[in-house]
């Protein structure tokens, strides 16, 4: 099946070191984003009031009240379904605007974190999200280097936060594991599970791999990526299996095959736990990759 392009340059048309805009689908409901795009430029999704369910990169996502989302430069996603008293605050960050803390050795950390946005952030802590809001509102009555302050006062708050998940961990992720130097066994780990996400395989074949011990490894695992192994692997096998339901027009039971399932009771089961939907269910929402 061919793709359709997705282009949506926000970034293009931003003359600020950032964009704000509060939008509420009871007063302004015309103006609330919808369709499934991206956007040269990071984008931080903030959720006052209500619920919103979007698509990232093919994967499903339910964002709460006082829930934050920050997604990466060209980054795919769209709006599905949002309640009626839904409030969020949007921010858009151009790439020049972040860029230079590259080229300053003690931002080096701060700008790791704001590129590995690429792979889509989920902040869940009440506080923070307060106190992201109450910046947020002091960035849209402030300009010149008041605006900047506060711009990297949030980014600061937002880089130190402990309650922090990435959404997309599949091997079209921009930061893919794959491209690192495996110098660790947690690195070389990863580049197992991309290598081999799709076969069948054991502990013990992966922490001879990573030449680490399989309890210390699985330990270490789960304080790298927050996941237990198989639990990761899984999400992969899943979030590539969401790309195949909508962009390809294999069979359910083919695709499971595809991802690395053996049985089609698993694949489904996993499938509803990760997206919270069947198969069926998924691929039916196929219509919000239509581009405005």
């Amino acid at each position: 099946m061919k793709k359709e392009p997705i282009n949506n340059n926000i970034a293009d048309n931003i003359s600020s070191i950032a964009e704000i805009r509060i939008l509420s689908a009871k007063k302004n409901p015309d103006h609330y984003p919808k369709g499934y795009h991206r956007h040269n430029c990071y984008q931080l999704v903030i959720v006052e009031k209500g619920y919103l369910e979007i698509m990232v990169n093919c994967l499903l996502q339910r964002i709460e009240k006082n829930t934050i989302v920050m997604l990466g430069n060209d980054l795919p996603h769209g709006s599905i379904v949002y309640s009626n008293d839904i409030k969020v605050t949007l921010i858009h960050i151009p790439y020049s605007s972040v860029s230079w803390c590259a080229s300053i050795p003690d931002l080096e950390l701060k700008f790791r974190f704001i590129k590995e946005s690429s792979a889509g952030y989920l902040f869940t802590s009440e506080k923070s999200t307060k106190k992201i809001i109450g910046l947020s509102k002091k960035m849209l009555k402030s300009e010149g280097f008041g605006k900047v302050s506060f711009l990297f006062e949030l980014l600061d708050i937002l880089s130190n936060e402990s309650d922090i998940k990435k959404i997309i961990y599949d091997t079209s992720s921009d930061i893919a594991i794959t491209n690192l130097k495996h110098q660790s066994p947690i690195d070389r780990t990863f580049d197992y599970i991309y290598k081999h996400y799709t076969d069948t395989f054991t502990l013990d074949e992966i922490a001879s791999y990573a030449g680490q011990n399989p309890t210390a490894l699985c330990r270490a695992f789960k304080k790298r990526s927050g996941f237990a192994i198989f639990s990761f692997i899984n999400r992969i096998r899943i979030e590539q299996a969401c790309r195949l339901l909508l962009d390809y027009e294999l069979s359910i039971s083919q695709i499971a095959f595809v991802v690395g399932y053996n049985s089609f009771s698993h694949f489904s089961t996993q499938f509803q736990r990760i997206v919270n939907l069947s198969p069926t269910e998924y691929r039916q929402k196929k219509m919000i990759r239509k581009i405005n």
